[in-house]
């Protein structure tokens, strides 16, 4: 079982193709895993602050951020399987 005690992350991405992959290939080898991720919305003000957008715009979404976990007994395979034919 993984908790928040033993986990450690094995990848964390924004791209949507690399963890679908990471996910099929840590499935593929056997390795149990638990998923995060978490959205980065921000309101108006900042976002407006940051990146210059208009004042009639509500809100910007800068892209979600994907998250991996393993136990880490398995983190240096895991590693290994994920990164395979990626070098």
């Amino acid at each position: 079982m993984i908790t928040i005690f033993n986990r450690k992350e094995v990848l964390i991405t924004t791209n949507a193709e690399i963890y679908a992959n990471a996910k099929d290939d840590l499935k593929q080898a056997g390795i149990k895993y638990t998923l995060g991720s978490k959205g980065n919305n921000f309101k108006h003000a900042t976002a407006r602050m940051t990146t210059g957008m208009p004042p009639g715009a509500r809100y910007v979404n800068t892209g979600m951020v994907y998250i991996i976990y393993v136990h880490e007994k398995d983190y240096d395979t895991a590693t290994a399987v994920i990164n395979r034919g990626r070098v």
